[in-house]
């Protein structure tokens, strides 16, 4: 008698096993690009945002925030104070509220007082890359 057996051999399901892992070698890099630009696009609204709060700011006290180099958690306690900004946003790389000890996506704010002109600047992953920079002019 001459038995047909169903079923894959073990060589079909490595050579299956192999183009699997070379197929996720090529997406998982491409996956994580995609990841990073997602988080410094959420940053980049967050500054957005900050910028009209300052705004509001100079636009209530007659002034803008004083001070250079300032983080955003006191950035944001000053622009409380006066109820421009109500809370701490997220840190779209540590998910958790922004933090002075930040190691990615650390914003900071300076004001040129003799040229009343501010700039915020952010930072991407291991705050080593500008992403964005704006400035009142």
């Amino acid at each position: 008698m001459n038995k047909k057996e169903n079923g894959f051999t073990l060589i079909e399901l490595l050579v299956t096993m192999v183009i699997i892992g070379i197929i996720t070698s090529f997406a998982i890099p491409s996956f994580s690009k995609i990841q990073n630009r997602a988080k410094e696009s959420n940053i980049k609204s967050t500054l957005h945002s900050l910028q009209v709060s300052i705004e509001a700011y100079a636009a209530a006290n007659g002034t803008y925030p004083t001070g250079s180099d300032i983080d955003l958690p006191t950035l944001v306690t000053t622009l409380k104070t006066s109820g421009e900004f109500s809370k701490l946003p997220i840190n779209p790389f540590t998910g958790a509220p922004y933090t002075a000890q930040d190691k990615s996506g650390k914003i900071l704010y300076s004001l040129d007082s003799a040229a009343n002109v501010y700039t915020l600047t952010a930072y991407g992953a291991g705050n080593t890359a500008e992403i964005s920079k704006l400035q009142n002019i």
